[in-house]
């Protein structure tokens, strides 16, 4: 019977395939069954697309999350860098304007140490010319402590007037 079918049309072998069914004392038993499986087979076919979306969303909205993730990772680790170049950047300036601040009390501390400098000169100066105008006129060694403490009163009065004048 098999061989027949294969040699026959699709329309000829339905055809041979009912009589030999209708042959059988189960037929209409065994009709209701074909029926409800090949609804089965269309229920099953339809289900497993609908897995196979599901799946297929799910998966989609797992690379969605990731690349979202990745891209905020991303721009944390952008913002990371920036506030680090920022801090750099700040920390170069306040390098920067610390040095300033150096060179500039070192340029004070020399220009005060270079005024010293003259005043000890003027000092030695002042000295050397009392002690040689005492060895002159034959004044005493009170006339030379007296000048002495005058020319400290003049010092100190060039530092008060130094203090109270702005710059």
């Amino acid at each position: 019977m098999q061989a027949e079918m294969e040699e026959g049309e699709p329309n000829e072998v339905q055809n041979a395939l009912l009589a030999e069914l209708k042959t059988c004392h189960n037929y209409e038993g065994v009709f209701a069954r074909w029926e409800s499986s090949s609804r089965m087979r269309t229920w099953f076919t339809e289900k497993k697309k609908s897995w196979s979306n599901k799946i297929k969303e799910e998966e989609e909205k797992k690379k969605k999350e990731e690349d979202k993730k990745k891209e905020e990772e991303k721009k944390e680790e952008e913002n990371k860098d920036k506030k680090e170049d920022d801090k750099k950047k700040e920390e170069s300036k306040e390098e920067i304007k610390e040095e300033k601040k150096e060179e500039k009390k070192e340029d004070k501390k020399e220009k005060k140490e270079k005024k010293e400098e003259k005043k000890e000169e003027k000092k030695e100066v002042i000295e050397e010319e009392v002690i040689t105008t005492s060895e002159k006129k034959g004044k005493g060694k009170d006339e030379i402590e007296l000048a002495k403490i005058i020319e400290k009163i003049v010092e100190k009065a060039e530092f008060i007037i130094k203090l109270s004048m702005p710059k």
